[in-house]
This record gives structure tokens, sequence and C-alpha cells, in this order.
């Protein structure tokens, strides 16, 4: 079976660079599989959420990746946590890749 790949940027996220930066991309053989780039704390117009606040930041991620999972038929899976130094941005905390299976 051929896989098929299509890319995604569902409603609910910023896709202010859409034609070079998809937020997720959706793989389709046996079994379905979502890699989802990393998302940061910005709403869907590409405003930062949260200047300052860890927790606030942290929870529009998360909310960014259930819009993303729901878009495509899924919901949050499990998580990794892996600790950098810095962002590109000095005002983005936070940063969460994923991959899901559906």
């Amino acid at each position: 079976m051929t896989a098929s790949i299509e890319r995604h940027n569902p409603d609910g996220v910023w896709k202010g660079r859409a034609a070079l930066y998809n937020h997720c991309v959706r793989v389709t053989n046996a079994t379905t599989t979502l890699y989802i780039a990393g998302q940061l704390a910005r709403d869907e117009h590409g405003q930062t959420v949260g200047v300052g606040d860890i927790r606030a930041q942290t929870a529009k991620v998360i909310e960014n990746i259930r819009t993303i999972l729901r878009a495509a038929g899924g919901d949050l899976p499990t998580s990794t946590i892996v600790e950098v130094a810095k962002l590109a941005q000095p005002d983005l905390l936070i940063e969460i890749e994923s991959i899901a299976a559906l």
C-alpha cells in the first residue's frame, strides 16, 4: 500500500507561514500517523500568549496540540519533556512537538 501524505493547518492555530510551514503532516497507510510541528504559545493570529507566564504558555501549547489532533480525529497522546536553554524568541518559554497514531 502506498502512503498518502497530507499537510494541515486547521482552524484555531496560526496560519502565518502556511506556504512554508505546516502544523501537522498526516501520513496514511496501514495506520495513520500525525507528525505535529513544535507548537508555541501563539494564538490563531500569531500573537504570543502569556508572556512571562510558563503556566499560561504551557496551557496554550497543549490547547494548540489538542486543536490539531481533534481536527484529525484524535486527541491528546502521551508526552515526553526535554529541557532546552532557550527558544528562538525571548517571549516564548515553551515549545512542544508531538507524534500521534490514529
